[in-house]
């Protein structure tokens, strides 16, 4: 089975009714060394908000109260699923204690969830090589995928 890529909506410049099209899932798919095609064909990609929020003050706005709904929706049982930034996790419900880890797997549900950094323009996790060459192993591991020459940032 797939594992879930969960985010936490569409970007304002993406395809609402294809999660993970827009430029956080590119960054994801070239960790994990393959097309974005096919990196969307490789997880079952979801949002927990259909749309666009709006802006904030830093990044994207984020209705807790609609996210932790949709995510009490989402089936884990026998499932893995990544979670993408601290806020789709906190919508699952996971404790900010065991957010200190990025990459390890919790029990949830009847599955197993792992929290990513969230891939957008203003998270600086990603301006470490080695945070990068991290979660690309993560991913390839996870995906079964070959290296691909280059950088994995």
């Amino acid at each position: 089975m797939k594992p879930l890529l969960i985010g936490q909506a569409p970007s304002r410049t993406s395809d609402p009714a294809r999660p993970w099209s827009g430029r956080a899932g590119r960054i994801l798919a070239e960790l994990a060394g393959v097309s974005h095609e096919h990196f969307l064909r490789l997880v079952e990609p979801v949002n927990l908000l259909r749309c666009w929020p709006g802006a904030a003050t830093k990044g994207d706005s984020f209705p807790m109260a609609k996210a932790r709904a949709r995510a009490r929706a989402v089936e884990l049982k026998g499932r893995r699923a990544l979670l993408a930034g601290r806020k789709v996790a906190a919508a699952f419900g996971l404790p900010r204690s065991d957010l200190a880890e990025w990459m390890w797997w919790y029990p949830l549900r009847g599955g197993f969830v792992t929290v990513i950094p969230h891939p957008s323009g203003v998270n600086l996790w990603y301006n470490d090589p080695v945070n990068c060459a991290c979660l690309a192993a993560f991913l390839r591991a996870l995906l079964r995928t070959g290296r691909r020459k280059g950088s994995p940032c």
